[in-house]
């Protein structure tokens, strides 16, 4: 094989018949896309569901009974009783019950009576 020199017309001619690589670039970094969120459903809200273990009830304290008794003449009756007669005696005597707004008992011993005041107008009494 002999090697031949090649003239610079035929050089250029290899040159531009061989294919040429196209020249890479680095690819080019695009911003991140920005992220949207969905939008949020609006379906009804359930209450939190409670824990199924059961709570042991509280030990309640135990409720001090407090009852006054009034004694006279080897009777016996309470401060609601006596209010109660009272409201009863004064409805008997044509009052409505509806226009009871207020009422005050004061029983006396000495007398064996019981008074009362009804809306700070009307009285009357009755046998204790």
């Amino acid at each position: 094989m002999a090697i031949t020199k090649k003239t610079a017309v035929e050089t250029e001619a290899v040159k531009a018949a061989a294919p040429v690589a196209p020249a890479v670039e680095a690819p080019k970094e695009e911003a991140p896309a920005k992220k949207t969120r969905a939008p949020r459903k609006t379906a009804e809200k359930k209450p939190a569901e409670k824990k199924t273990a059961a709570k042991k009830p509280r030990a309640a304290k135990a409720a001090k009974e407090e009852l006054v008794f009034i004694e006279i003449n080897q009777r016996q009756a309470t401060p609601a009783d006596l209010v109660e007669r009272a409201k009863a005696d004064w409805v008997a005597n044509g009052n409505k019950e509806a226009d009871l707004k207020g009422i005050r008992v004061y029983v006396n011993t000495n007398e064996g009576m019981v008074y009362y005041v009804v809306n700070d107008s009307s009285a009357g009494s009755f046998e204790f």
